[in-house]
């Protein structure tokens, strides 16, 4: 019985692909190989092909510059291209080194990315090495994006490991520090996927790679869930309805201040999933929307001005409601408290509503924004001018960001555009 999900996914194909043969792309693309571990073996094929048809050092006695030796040379290349193929005797090793890539990756991709850029142990590699290694995993774009502008930005011929740590850790830890259940359960979907793969019939990804998985992200309450569940029901694994389940549990309890002020839980957890106690420390933004204490990192600031002055705040509204029997999602239990008035309407000139919202560059970077946030949709675009302007307070109007256009748009948030938005509309409560 295979012991880990490397392990079992390993046995499978090796069942399904046994080394008796040589085995080009054609071969290896089929099912039941999950595409990702596919992707690696073509990567690792084509590393192959650069060492084989590497030029020959030069030589006086040949015009080794000529374009005649130079388009045979490309010729070449192409034709090796077109009939690369792992031997029988490399392919059980290649094989293995793709599938625990693969599954490391996506089990906790900052750190697997770290040890395979940096493989032999060296503390810098060039930025060109950097993004060909970065080719070799498919899956969590978010990453390959947030490194694609990080070397962009360094313009450094020599990229330090210990500085491609931090930021593959604050990248992941960042974009993930509000999901919801429905959020991490659609990241996790390449995972699922491949567990499935490695155990045909069974839509289930092991606890401990779960739990390996959620505290990579930090998310220490979901892990002590995940042990509770196994050590109170006996569970070995979950499929993606039980681990919904999971996160929606604890994300419907109410929090009510304890005394000395600090958010404690108003009623206890489900039995089967018991809370746990927070530990101390700074507290990351996902987990303090858990806990209801407002987010650190997103302190209120004073509102806007405006042409006239706004009502007095009313008591906070509550939250909106969601489809019977349906979960709230716990970002929308900590919206920022609505006001009895309507402020002022914006005004009906777009040119002066960019400026008002985005200040004196917004005109200038009308067609970037709607082009790359908004899907060319202009109209969108200044839906979301008008309902920022609205907006009281920059946690408020980070929202209303995170909900129009990142969320519904599919923007990634470390994009040039996104930054710009986004520190634009931060500008006018600052």
């Amino acid at each position: 019985m295979p012991g880990t999900l490397s392990d079992a996914l390993y046995e499978r194909l090796l069942d399904a692909f046994p080394p008796h043969r040589p085995y080009p792309p054609a071969a290896f693309r089929q099912a039941p190989m999950p595409a990702p571990v596919a992707h690696f073996l073509s990567e690792l094929l084509g590393r192959r092909l650069g060492r084989e048809a590497a030029p020959a050092p030069p030589s006086a006695w040949f015009d080794a510059a000529h374009p005649e030796v130079q388009q045979a040379r490309q010729a070449l290349a192409d034709a090796l291209a077109r009939h690369g193929r792992f031997p029988s005797e490399a392919w059980a090793a290649a094989l293995h080194e793709a599938v625990e890539a693969v599954t490391g990756y996506l089990e906790r991709p900052a750190a697997a990315l770290v040890a395979f850029v940096f493989e032999g142990g060296g503390d810098g590699v060039s930025a060109e090495t950097v993004m060909q290694r970065m080719r070799f995993f498919t899956g969590y774009d978010y990453l390959h994006e947030a490194v694609r502008l990080y070397v962009e930005r360094r313009g450094s011929a020599i990229i330090e490991r210990a500085d491609f740590a931090q930021v593959l850790r604050r990248i992941d830890r960042t974009y993930t520090q509000d999901f919801d259940a429905d959020a991490w359960v659609g990241l996790l979907t390449p995972l699922f996927d491949l567990a499935r793969a490695a155990r045909p019939g069974h839509e289930t990804v092991p606890l401990p790679v779960l739990a390996r998985f959620f505290e990579d992200k930090d998310a220490e309450v979901v892990v002590e869930r995940l042990q509770a569940a196994r050590a109170r029901q006996g569970l070995a694994a979950l499929d993606r309805a039980g681990l919904r389940r999971l996160l929606t549990a604890f994300a419907r309890e109410t929090v009510t201040p304890a005394a000395n002020g600090t958010p404690r839980p108003a009623a206890p957890a489900p039995a089967e999933v018991p809370a746990p106690a927070g530990p101390a420390g700074p507290v990351p933004l996902w987990k303090q929307f858990q806990q209801g204490a407002p987010p650190r990192n997103a302190p209120a600031r004073p509102a806007p001005p405006r042409t006239a002055p706004p009502a007095a705040p009313a008591a906070p509204a509550a939250p909106a409601h969601p489809a019977a029997g349906a979960p709230q999602p716990r970002w929308m239990q900590f919206r920022a408290p609505a006001e009895d008035a309507a402020p002022p309407p914006p005004p009906a000139d777009r040119t002066a509503l960019e400026r008002a919202v985005l200040g004196e560059a917004g005109p200038i970077n009308r067609a970037l924004f709607v082009k790359h946030l908004f899907r060319s949709d202009g109209d969108g675009y200044e839906r979301v001018l008008r309902a920022l302007y609205g907006a009281a307070s920059w946690p408020e109007a980070s929202r209303i960001i995170a909900d129009e256009v990142f969320r519904k748009n599919g923007v990634n948030i470390y994009s040039e555009p996104a930054v710009l938005f986004t520190d634009a509309v931060e500008a006018r409560f600052s």
